[in-house]
């Protein structure tokens, strides 16, 4: 029996993602544009075995309450969710990190807490992975946060957040929130 993963964002991590959990045993089904409407979400089977979310940075919040409202719509069952926040979102990171392609960093916690709160109410599964600044290459082991623990600033790679997606589909992390760096400074 395949699985289908329904993978939800547009960029390099949501293309590092669908390229690498793809497998005989697994289909990824990607939404990338129209992502705050209901029509991205027509079509869908009636059982997935994840939402995977790396969307962002912007209306996170808004692609969430849509998603989920279209999910329960169609009477789609899930498994588990996964949602790819960023680290910083709950005041947890010491020094200065930076967010690229966020403007207002008060409003992005916002939106990003929001869609945090409406995968919680779904009353699923899930596991909030919040990164440090992403980057293409895997600069060392992944040291993982959790939630409330304060947290370094620092990169991690497109690489360790899909291994990180990969095991929490696979039940790891159920009901977390991680924040994940492999290094400590952004200054490589």
């Amino acid at each position: 029996m395949t699985d289908t993963i329904l993978l939800v964002g547009q960029g390099p991590l949501t293309d590092y993602v669908q390229d690498h959990l793809q497998t005989p045993q697994t289909k990824i089904l990607t939404k990338r544009h129209q992502l705050t409407t209901a029509t991205a979400y027509t079509d869908l089977p009636p059982h997935l075995a994840a939402v995977v979310v790396t969307a962002g940075p912007a209306d996170v919040d808004l692609v969430v309450t849509e998603l989920a409202t279209a999910l329960q719509r169609a009477h789609v069952e899930v498994q588990r969710w996964v949602f790819v926040s960023a680290a910083g979102v709950d005041g947890e990171v010491r020094g200065n990190r930076e967010y690229p392609g966020v403007t207002d960093v008060r409003e992005y916690f916002r939106e990003q807490r929001y869609a945090i709160k409406m995968i919680d109410e779904t009353e699923l599964p899930y596991t909030i992975l919040r990164p440090g600044r992403l980057v293409a290459r895997r600069r060392g082991p992944a040291r993982l946060f959790k939630e409330g623990d304060p947290v370094p600033t620092g990169v991690v790679s497109y690489e360790t957040i899909t291994e990180l997606i990969a095991a929490a589909i696979g039940g790891k992390y159920a009901n977390q929130s991680l924040a994940v760096v492999e290094t400590e400074t952004e200054a490589l």
